[in-house]
């Protein structure tokens, strides 16, 4: 990938070798498709790649840049907002907001090899059927909470 952005710098098109490089990869396969069609060629960066250091292709480069280049920079900036946005929302509320999530990974991941390893050797009995309901309750609150809500606000959100 890396080589496509500097070939992409070196024929004229730095707008699409930032978008190519940038962390939204979606985007990326936007701008690597739209080469590879003016190129004629698969949407692969190494075919993309093999395109653009023909000598004709600068030109077909910089006509992509131009057309596609604004809007697809556009919607990186978008995303960058956006996901600058959601740090700052994570990070507002404070440590523990954003805390149980973690601490809770690593709880269920103790509490596990303890009750099957640990709990026999020292001969403590683990209620399994406790540890099953919490985990369940953990991962029914952490990946489950917005599947529900989701289904709720479509299923019974136009009735409040």
């Amino acid at each position: 990938m890396e080589d496509l952005i500097k070939a992409l710098a070196k024929v004229g098109a730095p707008m699409l070798g930032s978008v190519i490089g940038g962390p939204v990869g979606t985007l990326a396969g936007a701008a690597i498709g739209a080469l590879a069609d003016a190129l004629g060629t698969k949407p692969t960066v190494e075919a993309v790649k093999e395109a653009i250091e023909k000598p004709e292709a600068a030109i077909i480069v910089q006509k992509v840049e131009a057309d596609k280049g604004p809007e697809l920079y556009a919607l990186l900036s978008k995303e960058a907002d956006t996901y600058r946005a959601l740090v700052d929302q994570e990070t507002g509320h404070g440590w523990f907001f954003s805390a149980w999530r973690p601490a809770g990974m690593w709880l269920v991941l103790v509490m596990w090899p303890f009750a099957v390893i640990m709990a026999p050797i020292f001969k403590i009995v683990v209620p399994m059927s406790d540890l099953v309901a919490f985990t369940g309750l953990y991962l029914t609150l952490y990946m489950g909470g917005h599947t529900a809500k989701s289904w709720f606000d479509a299923h019974y959100g136009a009735r409040r």
